[in-house]
């Protein structure tokens, strides 16, 4: 992983990278809430977050951000069929490559995730 990928430290308060945070404003304003109520990442594996967020198995396993954002979010890039609605969710999840600074995975819910510490220290992050 590119030393820039890792979060550093200030004053003992973890600092994500400028790349995950740029992501997930981008992400937060196209899902129609630039404001999230809360903002969080966590620094995992990719199976363990998948595991963790949908109980699914995918077969690469590199280091990623996993970050957790909580607001009123509407997809409108789903693929849905003709005549669905839109997914909404009060919480959106994502995981983040540190290497390619793509998004690898992505959900929306309305349900809770539950614990993220079970993946690592969770940090908090600062959308505005």
């Amino acid at each position: 992983m590119a030393p820039s990928s890792n979060p550093s430290s200030q004053g003992g308060v973890s600092v994500p990278p400028a790349f995950v945070v740029s992501i997930a404003k981008s992400l937060a304003a196209k899902m129609g809430d630039p404001h999230p109520v809360s903002a969080q990442y966590v620094l995992t594996t990719r199976q363990r977050a998948e595991w963790f967020v949908a109980r699914a198995h995918v077969h690469s396993n590199p280091e990623v951000y996993l970050v957790v954002l909580c607001g009123h979010f509407s997809d409108p890039f789903a693929r849905v069929p003709p005549g669905a609605p839109t997914p909404t969710g009060t919480q959106i999840h994502f995981t983040i490559d540190p290497v390619t600074h793509g998004i690898l995975d992505f959900g929306i819910s309305h349900q809770s995730l539950g614990d993220l510490s079970v993946l690592g220290q969770v940090q908090p992050l600062v959308l505005s």
